[in-house]
C-alpha cells in the first residue's frame, strides 16, 4: 500500500506559492517520462475516471494492496473535490515517480477541444492568482503521457484505439512525435459493438470503434485486452468486443449516480489471468 499525506483545499488556499511549487516539480517528473510508456508485466491497481470524487479516490488508495498504480485519466471536471484530487495523484506520483502512473483523459484537455462541462476553472477562481495557477495545470496536461503497453499483456489508455490501422504498434501510436488527430482519438474514442469498423462518435470528438480496430491493435502488439476509461458504468466496469475491452469507472455521485464504482488489481504474471479478468475486478 502507497503512502500519501493527503491535502485539503484550505491547505492549498493558504499556500498558492507551494501549489505553484508543486506544479512544477510534477512537471519536470513528467518532462522525463515517456509519452508511449512500455511496462514490464507485474502487479498493478488501475484506476479509472475519478472526476473529482475524493472519497472514492482516498477509498481506492487505502484499500488497494499493490504498490504500483495506474490511473486513466479524468482526474477532474464535474466533482466537488476536484483540486485535492489532482493534487493527490500529483502527490502520489511525485513521492512514488516509478510506481505511479497518470494518464491523460479528455478532461486533462488538448487545447481547443475541451468537453463540456469544463468547470476545473471555477475551482480556481478563488485563487488570487487564479489564471496563472490554470494555465499551470494546463501545462501539466500537456505533459501526461496517452498510452501504456504493458509487455505481452495489455494496452491502457483513456478512451479509445486509433482507427487508422498500421502494422507496427509504434507507428500505430505514432510513438516520438503523436499529432492532435490522434491525441483526440485516444482521448475520446469509445468502444461499440454495433459496428465493425468505425463510425463517427456522437460525442463530436472522436470515432466508435469496432471489433476490427481492437483485433488489429490486440494483434500487433501481442497483448490480449485494452483497458480503458472514460465511460460511466453503472456496476462500475463493462466489457466489449468479446471481453477483449474492459472498461473501468473508479468514481460515484452526480451526474451519473452509478451503482458502484470499481478498479482493478491485476497481475500480470499470474497464469490465465485473462481467463479470470473479471475475479480481478473490485467494486464498492
Amino acid at each position: 500500500m502507497l503512502e500519501i499525506d493527503y491535502v485539503t483545499l484550505e491547505e492549498c488556499m493558504e499556500n498558492e506559492a507551494e501549489l505553484k511549487k508543486l506544479l512544477d516539480e510534477i512537471t519536470s517528473i513528467l518532462d522525463k517520462e515517456e509519452k508511449f510508456l512500455v511496462l514490464k508485466k507485474d502487479t498493478y491497481t488501475i484506476v479509472g475516471d475519478i472526476h473529482g470524487d475524493f472519497t472514492s479516490l482516498k477509498y481506492i488508495i487505502e484499500n488497494t494492496k499493490n504498490n504500483r498504480i495506474i490511473f486513466l485519466g479524468d482526474y477532474i471536471d464535474r466533482g466537488d473535490h476536484q483540486l485535492e484530487s489532482i493534487i493527490t495523484v500529483f502527490l502520489l506520483k511525485i513521492k512514488y515517480p516509478d510506481k505511479v502512473f497518470l494518464l491523460r483523459g479528455n478532461h486533462e484537455p488538448l487545447i481547443g477541444l475541451e468537453p463540456y462541462p469544463h468547470d476545473f476553472p471555477m475551482h480556481l477562481i478563488r485563487f488570487k492568482d487564479w489564471i496563472s495557477l490554470y494555465k499551470k495545470f494546463l501545462d501539466v496536461f500537456q505533459k501526461l503521457p496517452y498510452t501504456i503497453l504493458i509487455e505481452d499483456s495489455a494496452i491502457l489508455l483513456h478512451g479509445g484505439l486509433p482507427v487508422d490501422l498500421k502494422d507496427s504498434i509504434f507507428e500505430y501510436f505514432e510513438v516520438g512525435n503523436p499529432s492532435e488527430k490522434l491525441l483526440e482519438q485516444i482521448l475520446w474514442n469509445d468502444p461499440t459493438d454495433d459496428v465493425d469498423f468505425y463510425i463517427h462518435n456522437p460525442r463530436g470528438a472522436g470515432y466508435l470503434f469496432g471489433e476490427i480496430v481492437t483485433k488489429h491493435a490486440l494483434k500487433i502488439s501481442n497483448t490480449k485486452i485494452l483497458i480503458r476509461g472514460h465511460e460511466a458504468c453503472s456496476n462500475g466496469y463493462k466489457f466489449n468486443h468479446g471481453k477483449k475491452v474492459l472498461t473501468i469507472f473508479s468514481r460515484k455521485g452526480k451526474p451519473y449516480f452509478n451503482r458502484f464504482a470499481a478498479f482493478l488489481e491485476i497481475n500480470f504474471n499470474e497464469n490465465k489471468w485473462y481467463e479470470n479478468i473479471e475475479s480481478y475486478i473490485k467494486t464498492f
